[in-house]
């Protein structure tokens, strides 16, 4: 009995150890079920436990959340000159290798004022409301300095004579299969139009394993609205760019050579039968009996057993580690 409780308790520690791998893979298999072009989050920035719980990352930023519309902030830096970082990860949204996504935000602010959305901590877009780059922290991403609008498209930059805003529309996308981002801008005609992208090879991994969002501020009085934030699933616009898989080539069928018939040999005449000597019976010598060859032994459950014992041993000598690439 003691022996079948420990074997029990044995068990329950290995599932246990897999429970941590079993909530990953759940969430990997919720976003594959659905189609691109889905929206799969729509933040509540004053956060929501176990999925998306923002907060200050690094700097002095001072973010408000409209009361009457939990999607909508208001961000600023309360000191001059100081990277603000404020937001969280996603832990729905997986981000490998397998997966792409855009997230779209609406920006709304009253003069020449910055701000910046992050895929990550560390990637993303910052911009103004006549010109953007795609960023690496604090800096442009290599080879990618600021981009003006006019060089690319309409985009709406002149202040509402009303109410003296100016509102732009843009899309983020974050490619986790080239390890790339893209930014785009809504023009005048309602038409998103793409102002910059990322090359393969220019971000070697993205900070995490989910995705994340992030607003990043720097100069103190640009205050920025940021509203209508949500992230659809896919790449909206651009196209992933999958590594050819090299398949080796078919190998064409040799023709099937028959082999040649054998020729039989030509009968020989019998010659007329001469009456051969009566033969001495010579003793009848037994061939030897072929020695049996044993069949090779079929491994059986024996084996199945003792490996699966082996594994259970393994996971209680050794716990499993889920690696994150946060910093």
């Amino acid at each position: 009995m003691k022996k079948i409780i420990s074997i029990i308790i044995s068990l329950l520690f290995v599932i246990s150890a897999m429970l941590p791998m079993t909530a990953v893979s759940a969430a990997d298999n919720l976003i594959d079920l659905q189609p691109d072009g889905t929206v799969v989050f729509v933040p509540d920035f004053n956060g929501t436990a176990g999925i998306y719980e923002p907060g200050l990352l690094s700097g002095t930023p001072q973010v408000d959340v409209d009361p009457a519309n939990s999607n909508t902030i208001t961000v600023q830096t309360s000191k001059d000159k100081t990277a603000s970082y404020w937001g969280g990860f996603i832990e729905t949204l997986p981000l490998n290798e397998n997966t792409c996504y855009t997230i779209y935000y609406t920006v709304t602010r009253t003069g020449n004022h910055a701000i910046g959305v992050y895929a990550d901590s560390v990637y993303g877009a910052y911009g103004y409301p006549d010109k953007i780059r795609l960023m690496n922290k604090g800096s442009s991403l290599t080879g990618h300095e600021y981009v003006s609008f006019a060089n690319v498209c309409n985009a709406p930059i002149d202040a509402d004579p009303i109410t003296g805003t100016i509102v732009q529309e843009y899309a983020l996308e974050v490619n986790g299969v080239n390890c790339t981002t893209a930014i785009y801008i809504k023009d005048v005609n309602g038409q998103y139009a793409l102002v910059d992208q990322g090359i393969e090879g220019q971000i070697e991994f993205f900070m995490a394993d989910v995705l994340g969002l992030f607003f990043y501020s720097y100069y103190a009085g640009h205050v920025v609205t940021v509203s209508d934030c949500y992230v659809v699933k896919g790449l909206s616009f651009g196209e992933v760019v999958y590594p050819e898989t090299t398949e080796a080539p078919e190998t064409t069928k040799a023709p099937e050579t028959k082999a040649p018939e054998t020729t039989k040999a030509p009968e020989t005449t019998a010659e007329p039968e001469t009456e051969a000597p009566a033969a001495t019976d010579a003793p009848t010598t037994k061939a030897p009996e072929t020695q049996k060859v044993e069949e090779p032994k079929k491994s059986g459950c024996g084996s199945v057993i003792s490996g699966s014992a082996l594994l259970v041993v393994a996971a209680l000598a050794a716990p499993i580690v889920i690696r994150r690439k946060r910093k």
